[in-house]
């Protein structure tokens, strides 16, 4: 719980600035006629930027922070902070296409692909749950790393927002990739 906290709270803060602050902006961009999507970009990329740090912190430094947020009797807890901090690196992301669709009056695309990831997600903390408490972690950035992103970046980016292909690979490929190279890495103990 306080290891999901860590990873929901940045998440939260950029979902509500982009709803306050950047989502009336792109609107007034889009009713002035401009690209929508050259400026969603951009903000992804500001997205991206905030949220590295945050995800390096969790990733590199996991027992001084348990320490200092927390103190000793939470230090198990260090141990799913580095799985947490992949995750902020892409959902950070990924928070803010539903408030795109909401623009673009598609919310029914939203919420079908939420609820085929939930079931993906749950699916995937279930199994976890079967190893250990250090596994759901794992398995849940895994199922979100191999089959959520594509999913949204499919059905999110590509069908209901018209992202073309190549600027989708170019923007996410990046990010999947090292993402998933730091969990294997992290998954096996080097």
């Amino acid at each position: 719980n306080r290891a999901y906290t860590l990873l929901t709270l940045p998440l939260n803060l950029i979902s509500g600035l982009f709803g306050r602050v950047l989502l009336p902006s792109l609107k007034k961009h889009m009713s002035d006629g401009g690209d929508f999507r050259k400026e969603y970009q951009n903000i992804l990329g500001i997205i991206s930027v905030i949220d590295f740090p945050v995800g390096a912190l969790l990733i590199l430094f996991p027992q001084q922070l348990v320490l200092l947020l927390w103190g000793q009797n939470w230090a198990p807890v260090a141990d799913l902070l580095p799985y947490f901090g992949i995750l902020i690196l892409t959902q950070g992301l990924t928070t803010t296409v539903g408030n795109v669709n909401l623009l673009l009056g598609k919310e029914h695309i939203s919420f079908r692909v939420g609820s085929v990831n939930a079931i993906i997600m749950i699916g995937f903390i279930v199994l976890g749950a079967q190893f250990s408490m250090t596994h759901i972690p794992r398995f849940y950035a895994l199922g979100w790393l191999c089959l959520t992103i594509p999913l949204l970046l499919y059905f999110g980016y590509f069908r209901s927002l018209g992202f073309n292909g190549k600027t989708i690979i170019e923007f996410w490929v990046p990010k999947i990739v090292l993402s998933l190279l730091m969990l294997v890495l992290l998954w096996t103990g080097w």
